[in-house]
């Protein structure tokens, strides 16, 4: 729970809300870290961080017993610490409904941890605090990037999955009996833009502005064949394009 302390036989540093447990002593990892890290901070912010990092030594209290959370940072036991972080974030993400403030209450809890970690790793050169150092960039790269709330942004397909473009090569394919184009002659033109459009990967407004003559060839003395290439450039300028709706390029500046 949250206690504050004036009395004089406490440090003047020591004077303000702290964690303390069921027997009224602090938490002592947590008090260090409010010294050290959270001085800077408006009171109130310190008071919601502290009633964060609270919740994660009720919930290591009852998953491991009492002062587990201090035990395992006091003897830089980062695999029950993983295992305390582990259990924590599977408790935000199954509660029914979460909030920014569970997202929130995560990160704290990591950052606390983390840090206590780092304080102690920095503190050797070999040893056990080497051996430390090593498990903690473990554990960074196993919770760092870890959310409590899902990501509300809509995922951008930015590329066709490769079942959708098997699926689109027999369907277009000239010869299928899926095609859904009737005259021959527009079949194959389907199946030359899908080819186009799929591996040469330019925008509509680009292929509707390619003249047949776009397609160009030339000897390649180095690998002793011939080679072809499509020249993408605006043909405004060339000709009268007659069309209600005249394609363009995109950023013509950069091509």
């Amino acid at each position: 729970m949250l206690r504050t302390h004036f009395s004089h036989s406490i440090p003047l540093g020591l004077r303000e809300s702290i964690l303390v447990d069921s027997y009224g002593l602090p938490r002592y990892w947590a008090t260090v870290w409010s010294s050290l890290s959270l001085g800077h901070l408006s009171h109130n912010t310190r008071l919601m961080k502290l009633r964060y990092v609270e919740d994660a030594y009720l919930f290591a209290d009852e998953l491991l017993g009492f002062g587990a959370l201090d035990d395992a940072l006091g003897f830089q036991n980062v695999d029950k610490v993983a295992g305390i972080l582990e259990g924590f974030f599977i408790s935000l993400r199954n509660k029914a409904t979460r909030t920014t403030s569970d997202e929130a209450r995560w990160r704290t809890v990591y950052d606390f941890v983390s840090s206590v970690l780092s304080w102690q790793s920095r503190g050797g050169l070999h040893g056990a605090l080497s051996e430390t150092s090593k498990k903690l960039r473990h554990l960074n790269g196993l919770y760092k990037q870890l959310h409590v709330q899902s990501s509300k942004r809509q995922e951008i397909l930015r590329a066709l999955p490769a079942n959708v473009v098997e699926v689109l090569y027999e369907m277009l394919d000239p010869t299928s009996s899926t095609n859904p184009f009737k005259r021959e002659k527009t079949r194959w033109m389907m199946f030359v833009i899908f080819i186009v459009l799929l591996h040469q990967g330019l925008r509509r407004g680009e292929l509707l502005l390619q003249p047949v003559n776009a397609v160009k060839n030339g000897d390649d003395l180095k690998q002793g064949r011939i080679r072809y290439w499509l020249n993408v450039a605006d043909q405004n300028d060339k000709y009268d394009d007659t069309r209600a709706s005249r394609p363009s390029i995109i950023n013509l500046a950069n091509r």
